[in-house]
């Protein structure tokens, strides 16, 4: 696993140009190194799911909001030089679980009202618990994370 804590950009002698260098901390590793990955699966999850191929079709959520949950961290990252999830991995574990949590509760009032249901559901009562939890982990983090985008971003002026 690559460690993901931050070094200064432009390490070098007293004087030299990469002394001069900007001292905005760079993420280790780089976005990029995750942004293209990321970028690659959800290409292929969508085009999975266009073509109507399994798993694509069946775990399509999972597929796409995954990378793209990994992509706006390292948007947030290339700009702030620091990952907002990635770099701190206990926080992010916390936060996918309490997603988890926090939409089985919405689940449960929908019992009641009734305004919603899903189609396209992995087959097998297990895997499909399994598959509803780990899609139910990702609201509170994508949420989280476009906030982060929109602030490093400049969004929210004072």
């Amino acid at each position: 696993m690559s460690d993901l804590r931050t070094t200064p950009q432009g390490a070098g002698a007293p004087g030299s140009a990469a002394a001069g260098a900007s001292l905005r901390p760079r993420p280790r590793p780089h976005p990029v190194y995750l942004a293209v990955p990321a970028a690659v699966l959800l290409a292929a999850a969508s085009f999975g799911m266009l073509r109507g191929a399994e798993p694509f079709v069946s775990f399509f959520y999972i597929l796409a909001w995954y990378p793209t949950i990994v992509l706006l961290d390292c948007a947030i990252a290339a700009r702030t030089g620091h990952f907002y999830l990635l770099g701190r991995p206990r926080f992010a574990l916390s936060l996918l679980g309490w997603s988890a949590v926090l939409w089985f509760f919405f689940e449960v009032v929908n019992f009641r009202v009734q305004n919603w249901y899903y189609v396209l559901l992995p087959p097998g009562l297990p895997i499909r618990w399994i598959a509803t939890t780990v899609s139910f982990a990702t609201v509170l983090p994508a949420i989280l994370l476009a906030e982060k985008w929109l602030e490093s971003s400049g969004a929210f002026m004072k």
